[in-house]
């Protein structure tokens, strides 16, 4: 197989987040192996890149602040906090704390 342009490697990350659906998990299988494995080491690897803010707000959010403290910490409004937080499940797939910052690992975002 060629190696991977960082289109189909991009396919193939959303695939994966795709994957987590029950209702697609089926599709998802039988289209997966077309795609190669994409690249677990970027932030680039994502549809839509996190922005610097957005890193800095997960790396907090990795090390157990609450929205308040994360917003003591930047100096930003707790909905400021909120925001980017919505943004970052949003961007990773993740519906929680747990499953974003699992993302987050699994992508290589949290070194």
């Amino acid at each position: 197989m060629p190696p991977a342009s960082s289109g189909t490697a991009a396919l193939g990350a959303l695939l994966d987040g795709l994957a987590a659906d029950a209702r697609l998990s089926g599709y998802v299988a039988r289209l997966r192996p077309a795609f190669p494995a994409a690249p677990a080491s970027l932030n680039a690897t994502l549809v839509e890149p996190l922005s610097d803010r957005e890193l800095e707000v997960l790396r907090l959010l990795a090390q157990g602040l609450s929205n308040a403290q994360i917003a003591a910490r930047l100096v930003v409004a707790v909905g400021t906090v909120k925001t980017h937080i919505h943004n970052i499940y949003g961007k990773l797939g993740a519906q929680n704390r747990a499953q974003a910052v699992t993302r987050a690992t699994e992508l290589k975002l949290l070194q």
